[in-house]
């Protein structure tokens, strides 16, 4: 999950922990004295009536639990996890079940939490509704795509909107078999041959497959992400993972499936990209730019360090002559002075592990200075270079948006450094 590529290197880099997250499995129940949980797994309630309470006889939300916060085998290894327990000892249940389950948690929740369901059923609007008003109660709610190698739309509670709909993916970065699929789907998860926790004793392991196992690995990663973000609506978690999946790597995905993949590297120790104040000029036009610090592919600067974001208000010109025509005369728009036909603004400084994907960057932005507003990106600029390539009429040069600085309108302080983002790379901003 920390890798892009294969091949694979059989390790995970733990970075983040979701601590300070809780988590309701929604499922089988949990062994909660299984060592993987060290204490953090707790009995919640159960909606099946048979001498068990919260424990788990199946082995399945063990397995799932574990995904999300073992020790060993989790993705978030400091979360609080809670069993809300739903099906019996051979995975049977009902719909109703369900259903007081999730209402359970929205009546129960802590205040940053998330629902994993390791189970879908046929459409059923009483339990989407359920979940839509657990949602707006806070609760981020992820959910296994289905078995059935058809489509995730048909489920519930994979068609929901505001549900993280996971499909599973095999070690070859292939669609599991029977995983269901389609555009109520928001990504694939590794999801064949997991190893987790055993309910069979207090230290076993045991392998599954399915979508069962792909959902909790998204849930663990919403965790690390509410880690950083506590106050964070399900659309932000929705967007961090999402916007940070591998895309096109996958194969055999389905008619309208999304060929994401999830990535759960988190950018919480990863170096960010800055700039600074290149050239300040009477008239109000500036010049920012990496001064020959940073490395645009991979960051210069730790994420811990507190920087201001560079903003960016594009003008929207009509078109590049019309974006050209503002231009000052006197700025040579070669290679690396390019033109924005924007304006400029610092932001008060912001820790780098908090720029957690573009979305909350351009919030900030917009926050500080309205509408529109946007973090300033490494291609803002356009250049006219000279070339053989296919360019606009009347203009020699062929142009694109690139560069290692750019021109804007603006008064900034030439005392530091600030954030950028870079805006082709495949990682969030910040990798």
């Amino acid at each position: 999950m920390d890798q892009r590529e294969l091949p694979l290197d059989n390790r995970y880099d733990y970075r983040l922990t979701g601590a300070g997250v809780t988590v309701y499995v929604i499922d089988s129940g949990i062994r909660t004295d299984h060592t993987e949980f060290g204490g953090r797994a707790s009995p919640g309630v159960s909606f099946v009536n048979d001498g068990y309470g919260t424990n788990d006889c199946s082995g399945h939300g063990t397995h799932v639990a574990g995904t999300i916060g073992g020790a060993t085998y989790g993705v978030a290894r400091a979360v609080s996890l809670v069993s809300v327990r739903v099906m019996g000892c051979i995975n049977d249940g009902s719909v109703a079940a369900v259903i007081a389950a999730v209402d359970w948690v929205t009546d129960n929740h802590a205040a940053t939490s998330v629902a994993n369901l390791s189970l879908s059923v046929n459409a059923y609007q009483p339990l989407d509704d359920a979940i839509n008003r657990s949602i707006d109660s806070g609760v981020t709610y992820v959910a296994a795509a289905g078995n059935d190698n058809g489509s995730a739309c048909a489920k519930s509670p994979g068609r929901g909107s505001r549900v993280i709909t996971v499909g599973a993916s095999t070690i070859t970065d292939a669609r599991y078999s029977l995983s269901n699929h389609g555009p109520c789907v928001d990504l694939f998860a590794p999801g064949v041959d997991i190893t987790s926790a055993a309910s069979s004793s207090t230290v076993a392991g045991t392998n599954k497959s399915g979508t069962s196992m792909a959902s909790p690995h998204v849930a663990g990663a919403a965790a690390l992400y509410l880690q950083t973000q506590p106050a964070a609506p399900y659309y932000l978690v929705l967007d961090w993972i999402t916007s940070r999946a591998t895309p096109g790597v996958l194969s055999d995905i389905g008619a309208f499936s999304p060929n994401l993949l999830l990535y759960a590297a988190t950018p919480a120790t990863h170096a960010g990209m800055t700039w600074q104040v290149l050239e300040q000029r009477a008239d109000n036009v500036i010049r920012v730019g990496t001064g020959g610090q940073t490395d645009p592919y991979h960051g210069d600067t730790p994420a811990s360090a507190s920087l201001p974001l560079l903003c960016l208000l594009p003008s929207n010109a009509g078109s590049l002559a019309e974006l050209f025509a503002r231009k000052p005369a006197d700025i040579t728009t070669s290679q690396y002075a390019g033109w924005t036909d924007a304006w400029v603004q610092l932001t008060a400084p912001v820790s780098g592990s908090a720029l957690t994907g573009p979305t909350e960057a351009n919030r900030l932005c917009a926050a500080s200075f309205g509408a529109g507003w946007r973090m300033a990106e490494f291609h803002d600029g356009w250049y006219m270079v000279s070339g053989g390539l296919p360019r606009p009429p009347g203009f020699p040069l062929r142009v694109f948006p690139s560069g290692w600085s750019f021109w804007a309108y603006g008064t900034l302080p030439t005392t530091n450094r600030f954030w950028v983002s870079i805006n082709d790379q495949p990682a969030n901003s910040w990798d």
